[in-house]
């Protein structure tokens, strides 16, 4: 790796278990921390809105789903 061997202190790894990835993107979205307010264009509305689906949908939820 190219920055294997460097020694500067402001570069941090960071290792997040796969488990409590969907809590820290859901508090981040309560922050307003999203894809549209980082990238505020048509493909950051575009992930803000999968993103929001995928947060707010619940499958086993009937009223999720319109028409039935």
């Amino acid at each position: 790796m190219m920055m294997k061997n460097r020694s500067d202190e402001w570069i941090k790894l960071f290792e997040i278990p796969t488990r409590v990835l969907p809590e820290i993107e859901r508090r981040l979205f309560q922050m307003n921390v999203h894809e549209l307010s980082l990238f505020p264009d048509l493909e950051g509305l575009a992930g803000f809105l999968r993103q929001k689906a995928s947060l707010h949908w619940d499958p086993e939820d009937p009223a999720d789903y319109e028409g039935s």
